[in-house]
C-alpha cells in the first residue's frame, strides 16, 4: 500500500476539488519550481515545456477531495478488508454526496490505540470520478502516477522529519486556508484538526481575541493527544506565517506553556509545499 522509493526527478500535484492544481516538480529532493494550473489539461503543455515526459507524478489530496473515518478493525482477514470497507464506514460516509465513491484504508498509529487490545482503522473516501479525471490528465500529458496519497499522511510524514521526538504537534497557518493542528507519533498520523481562524487584517483587539482562542484550542488538542498517546507531544511547531504577527506571536509566548519553535524553512497548508529543501519522497500513500 505504501511507497517510499526515491527517484531522481518527480512531480507532486494537489489537484482541487474546483478545478485546477498545485504541482511541484522535484530534481534530488530539490524544488525546481512550483506551478499553479488552472486546468487540468494544462499539465500537457506543462510536461512539454519543462521536459517532464515520463516522470511520475506522486499525487496528494487536499482534505476537502476525500472524507475520513476511523471505525475498528473488523476481525476478517486481511485481505478481505478492502472489500468490506463501503460497509464499514456506511452509517458514516451516508451523508456525503459522493456519486460512485472509492475506498481504502490504513491503520490507526500504535501509539494512539484506545486500549492494547483494540485495533482500529481510518477508511479513506473519494469521489473515483475526480479520482479518474486526475488520473487521466497525468497519462495525456505522457506521465505516469507512481501513488495517490491524502494531505494528512503526506503533512505526518513531513513533519515527523522535523524532529527525532516520538510524539510531533504542527500548527499549520496560512493567508488561504484554516488553521490547523497536526499530530503525528513515531512518524505515523494520530490526527489532524482545525483550529479557530486568525485573520492578519483584523484589527488589533480583534486579533488579540482571536489568539486567546487559538490558543486555548491548541492547549485542549494537545492535552486531547496526550490522552490519546500517553504522553505530550515532545515538539511543537509553529509554521513560519505564526512568527509574522507581533499580536499572535506575543499571545503564544504568554498562553503556550511548553517549548515551542517556529519552522522558517517551510510553510504547508493542505498538503501543498511552498518552500524549498523538503524531503518529498518520504511522502505516504494511499492506493485510491
Amino acid at each position: 500500500m505504501f511507497s517510499r522509493k526515491k527517484k531522481n526527478r518527480s512531480l507532486i500535484l494537489m489537484p482541487f476539488r474546483t478545478g485546477g492544481a498545485q504541482a511541484i516538480w522535484l530534481h534530488h529532493n530539490n524544488i525546481m519550481g512550483i506551478f499553479s494550473i488552472t486546468d487540468m489539461a494544462d499539465l500537457v503543455h506543462m510536461a512539454a515545456e519543462h521536459s517532464l515526459l515520463g516522470v511520475e507524478v506522486k499525487v496528494v489530496l487536499p482534505t476537502d477531495c476525500y472524507s475520513r473515518v476511523t471505525v475498528d478493525k473488523p476481525r476478517i482477514p486481511e485481505k478481505e478488508i478492502s472489500a468490506a470497507l463501503p460497509w464499514l464506514g456506511q452509517k458514516r460516509f451516508a451523508e456525503l454526496s459522493y456519486t460512485t465513491p472509492v475506498f481504502d484504508y490504513f491503520n490507526v498509529a500504535t501509539a494512539a490505540k484506545h486500549k492494547k487490545d483494540s485495533a482500529r482503522i481510518h477508511i479513506i473516501a473519494a469521489e473515483d470520478n475526480f479520482i479518474r479525471a486526475v488520473v487521466n490528465a497525468i497519462l495525456s500529458a505522457r506521465m505516469t502516477v507512481s501513488m495517490i496519497s491524502i494531505a494528512e499522511l503526506a503533512l505526518s510524514n513531513l513533519v515527523a522529519d522535523l524532529s527525532i521526538g516520538k510524539i510531533i504537534a504542527y500548527v499549520g497557518m496560512s493567508s488561504v486556508a484554516a488553521p490547523y493542528l497536526l499530530i503525528c507519533a513515531e512518524r505515523e498520523f494520530v490526527f489532524c484538526r482545525k483550529l479557530p481562524n486568525f485573520s492578519v487584517t483584523s484589527d488589533i483587539s480583534a486579533r488579540r481575541e482571536q489568539a486567546l482562542l487559538l490558543c486555548a484550542e491548541i492547549e485542549r488538542q494537545l492535552s486531547r493527544a496526550e490522552d490519546m498517546c500517553g504522553s505530550m507531544p515532545s515538539k511543537l511547531y509553529f509554521s513560519s506565517c505564526a512568527a509574522e504577527d507581533t499580536v499572535l506571536r506575543s499571545t503564544l509566548t504568554e498562553k503556550i506553556k511548553r517549548g515551542y519553535s517556529f519552522v522558517q524553512s517551510q510553510d504547508l497548508y493542505d498538503g501543498v509545499v511552498c518552500a524549498e529543501n523538503i524531503p518529498l519522497e518520504l511522502l505516504g500513500g494511499v492506493n485510491l
